[in-house]
């Protein structure tokens, strides 16, 4: 009991670390992302760049935070068998090659949402 009641409660922690970290970013607006660039004279292209570009690997970075909370819970709640205690290289290196193929394909989701991000709060300065 107290090995299962340690891990899950670890688990569950580090996805609450991680929502008060990310939800700074998360609830900005494309209008706010504007808001916060511009100055007196203008705006400062860069800083609605890079605030897009946050916003974006942010919600990637949650998305993929949900997906481990979910297969953690899902594996604590399995129930293990004693051949469950073996490393399975076969595993392994799926394990690996799904995380590439994920990491490949967030990476450029994330591009995608901070360009469309960014358009939006371009928007707000070219009317």
């Amino acid at each position: 009991m107290v090995r299962t009641l340690i891990q899950l409660t670890a688990i569950i922690f580090s996805f609450e670390a991680a929502w008060f970290l990310l939800q700074g970013n998360l609830g900005l607006t494309a209008k706010d992302i504007a808001e916060v660039s511009s100055t007196k004279y203008g705006y400062n292209s860069n800083i609605v760049k890079s605030l897009s570009e946050q916003k974006a690997d942010n919600w990637i970075g949650l998305a993929l935070l949900l997906l481990a909370f979910s297969l953690q819970i899902a594996n604590s709640l399995w129930e293990m068998r004693w051949i469950d205690h073996a490393i399975s290289k076969k595993g392994m290196i799926l394990a690996f090659v799904a995380g590439a193929i994920v990491f490949i394909a967030c990476h450029f989701l994330s591009q995608i949402m901070g360009n469309t991000i960014y358009d939006q709060a371009m928007e707000f300065f070219n009317k």
